[in-house]
Order: structure tokens, then C-alpha cells, then sequence
């Protein structure tokens, strides 16, 4: 059978399929080789992963690195290997510079920032510039220029556009709510001072309240101890307030805070971690110590002898003990006679006889009561402020009658200062 062979006329030379085939292929770089058809997928993640291993590869090398070296420190297939060359390239991550040479891009500087847009003009000028406009003119009417920007706000012919006096009407509106609830918030701080306050600019300032209201205080802590810190009819010494953010003011609100909410937060916190299997082990083990220290000790534990002791005489010390005897008959020669009481035999005796020492309680050392210390001053205009604003109990067994009846034990002077 025969095989038509079919061949293409270049010049002079006819070259067959079989010829074609044989011939050494053309070298083509990666790019044009690898280079990807119009219907071609998106890329896998099978030619990501090789992707990142060219990128790797070249950035542990040292120089350009030609397509052999990189298949063999990736251990890639040749066609895998061009192919993420080929997409690489394309992303800007590499650079070509010879044949079949690459190495790493330099890296890209950041894009420019992009342009803001301009504010939207409202009647030739921007909204800032209205609003600047009117809050100038609320503060001081006298500054609103009629000849350049018309007739005043709320004025018949005014040439203020309607959306900016829309804005301008509603932020008004919030800031005379806002100072409605700070009037009110001033009003109940200065209630608790009870005229105990200095009448300055800084006090009407209620910007420190809020930046402690927003850390999650409440409001009652503060009224709280603007009473047991400013007000005078529980302490008369306490100090007069000129400022909500004055040191001594907010750390005293700081630990007012944490006595009622943290420290009780800080203490079912810790027993909830003491309350694991080691502390419950160890509750178990001095449990069980104390029930073996309820029980009588084997040291002191009755003879069993004891039990017959009121059948049994004691022992006689002026008489020697009997010496049990065997009889010896004929029909028993294997008994042996009686034989003459010994020394071990007498001391057995009496051991066995002798009723065993109890042991004598020693008593218990007094435990002497460590005296009260005296009471300074301080202390008393403390304790007395306290019972005078009812939240201190007055211990009669410790402090003696209550201030104002006979023999009361405070310094006169300080119930003077308080007007006992």
C-alpha cells in the first residue's frame, strides 16, 4: 500500500512531513510559546501555586535565572513551568531580560492618591461657607454683610438657598437640645454640692462629665461622691470645687467606681478560678485530716486487759504473783513439773496486771485580748460626720454613748465644730 506524501516548495528545497517532524523546533520564548487562546479559563489554582513557586524561587536566587534553572528549583514540568513564567510575566511580577532570562520586577510604587471631589456649591458657594456664614451671623448678628450676601437669615428676600437654612435650622435645633440636657445635668451636679463650689466659667463646662459618662460610669457614681467629697453636712472639711476636672474630684469618682463595680467583678472572678478540682482536692484532704484527728489515738486506746480488770485483783506489792501449776499424774508423762517463779516471769505478771498511765491534759494558755487603739481627731470628725449623715452605725461598746447623751467619749471640740 502505498502513501501519498505531500511536500512544500521553499526555493530550491522540497521539504517532506516526515523531514518537518524531524527538524529541530524553532527556540520560542515562553511568552509566545505559553501564550494562551482568546477561550482560554481563568487561571487554576493548580497554576497559582506553580506561579508562586517560580516567584519564590526567584527571590532565594542570587541574578537573573535562565527557564532550566527555574524548572529545576521549583521541580515543575517544563509546560507547567512556562506557563507560570508566561502569567508572571504578564502581571508585572517578573521581568525579561534576555533570552530566557528573567528575574524578580522591581516592585511598583503606590498608585496617587486619588483627587477629592469638590464640595457641591449651593447658590455659588459651598456648604461650609454657608454654614461659616451663619454660625458668624448667630453669634453676632453684626456680621452678616447685607450689600455682598443680601438680606439676613429669616429676612423677606433672603438669598440664602433653602437647603443650606434647612442644615443650618436642624444643627441649631440639636444644640439647643443639647444644652436643654446640659442645663439640666449642671443642675442636679450643683444640687449635690449643696453651695459647696466655686461660681467660675470651668464649672458651668460640662465636657469632663461627658468624657466620664462615656467611659461607662454612671451618673448616680458621680452624684454619689459629689456628696461624701464636696458636701459639707457629711464632712465639714471637705474641699471646695472650682472645676469637674480637677485631679482630686476624678479620682475620687475613679474609686467609686471600682469599690461598687469592679471589686466585686474582681471577686467572683477569683472564686470562680479558686473554685477548680486542685482547691476541692485540697478541701477533701483537710477534711479527712480532721475527721482522723476526731479519733482517739492508738497511743491512748484502753489494754484489752482493762476490759477484766474489776474481775481480776490488783496486784499486791508487798506479795509475789501466782505462778500457775501443772499436775503431773502417771497417765501423763509428757507434762513437764512445775517449775520455781523467775525474774521474767514475775515481771510479765505485774506487766500484764498493771493498769496503763492516761495521759494529763496540759492547759491551754490564756489568750490575752489586744487593747483598742485610741481614736485620733481625724477619726472622731470621721465617725461623727458619718452618724450625722446616718451612714455610720454608732458601736456603743467601742465608742461609749452617742454624741449628745452623758458620758459620750469625743473630744468636746469636735462636737462643738458639729454642734453637739
Amino acid at each position: 500500500m502505498l502513501t501519498a506524501r505531500k511536500g512544500i516548495r521553499k526555493g530550491d528545497t522540497i521539504v517532506t512531513d516526515t523531514a518537518a517532524a524531524e527538524a529541530p523546533a524553532e527556540s520560542v520564548p515562553p511568552e509566545a510559546a505559553a501564550a494562551p487562546a482568546p477561550e482560554a479559563e481563568l487561571e487554576t489554582e493548580v497554576n497559582k501555586s506553580a506561579r508562586e513557586k517560580v516567584l519564590d524561587h526567584l527571590t532565594d536566587s542570587e541574578g537573573p535565572q535562565t527557564v532550566a534553572e527555574i524548572i529545576q528549583g521549583t521541580g515543575l514540568s517544563r509546560n507547567t513551568a512556562e506557563q507560570a513564567i508566561h502569567r508572571a510575566a504578564q502581571a508585572g511580577q517578573i521581568e525579561r531580560v534576555g533570552v530566557g532570562l528573567y528575574k524578580l520586577a522591581p516592585p511598583k510604587p503606590p498608585p496617587p492618591p486619588r483627587p477629592e471631589p469638590p464640595a457641591p456649591a449651593i447658590g455659588g458657594r459651598t456648604y461650609e461657607d454657608w454654614m461659616t456664614l451663619m454660625e458668624a451671623w448667630y453669634a453676632n448678628p453684626a456680621t452678616w454683610d447685607v450689600a455682598t450676601l443680601g438680606p439676613a437669615p429669616g429676612q423677606p428676600g433672603c438669598l440664602v438657598p433653602k437647603q443650606a437654612s434647612m442644615m443650618f435650622a436642624r444643627r441649631l435645633e440639636r444644640r439647643e437640645k443639647q444644652e436643654a440636657e446640659d442645663f439640666k445635668l449642671l443642675d442636679q451636679l450643683l444640687t449635690a454640692c449643696h453651695g459647696n463650689y466655686h461660681r467660675t466659667a470651668a464649672l458651668a463646662d460640662p465636657r469632663p462629665i461627658h468624657v466620664i459618662l462615656n467611659s461607662g460610669v454612671p451618673i448616680e457614681d458621680i452624684i454619689s461622691t459629689i456628696r461624701y467629697k464636696v458636701d459639707r453636712r457629711n464632712y465639714p472639711k471637705n474641699q471646695t470645687i472650682g472645676s469637674w476636672s480637677e485631679p482630686w474630684f476624678l479620682k475620687a469618682v475613679s474609686e467609686q467606681y471600682a469599690r461598687r463595680v469592679l471589686a466585686p467583678r474582681w471577686v467572683k472572678r477569683w472564686q470562680s478560678r479558686l473554685a477548680g478540682p486542685p482547691m476541692a482536692e485540697a478541701a477533701k484532704t483537710a477534711q479527712q485530716k480532721a475527721v482522723d484527728a476526731s479519733e482517739p489515738s492508738p497511743a491512748i486506746q484502753p489494754a484489752p486487759e482493762q476490759e477484766s480488770v474489776s474481775a481480776v485483783p490488783p496486784a499486791q506489792p508487798d506479795r509475789l504473783p501466782e505462778v500457775e501449776t501443772v499436775s503431773v499424774s502417771p497417765e501423763e508423762p509428757d507434762q513437764m513439773a512445775p517449775s520455781e517463779p523467775t525474774r521474767d516471769s514475775i515481771l510479765a505478771a505485774f506487766a500484764r496486771n498493771r493498769v496503763p498511765p492516761q495521759p494529763v491534759p496540759q492547759p491551754r494558755p490564756a489568750v490575752r485580748q489586744a487593747e483598742p487603739e485610741p481614736i485620733s481627731e481625724e477619726g472622731w470628725e470621721e465617725i461623727i460626720a458619718g452618724f450625722m449623715a446616718g451612714t455610720v452605725n454608732w458601736n456603743v461598746r467601742r465608742l461609749g454613748p452617742e454624741p449628745g447623751q452623758p458620758g459620750c467619749r469625743a473630744p468636746r471640740n469636735i462636737l462643738r465644730s458639729f454642734g453637739l
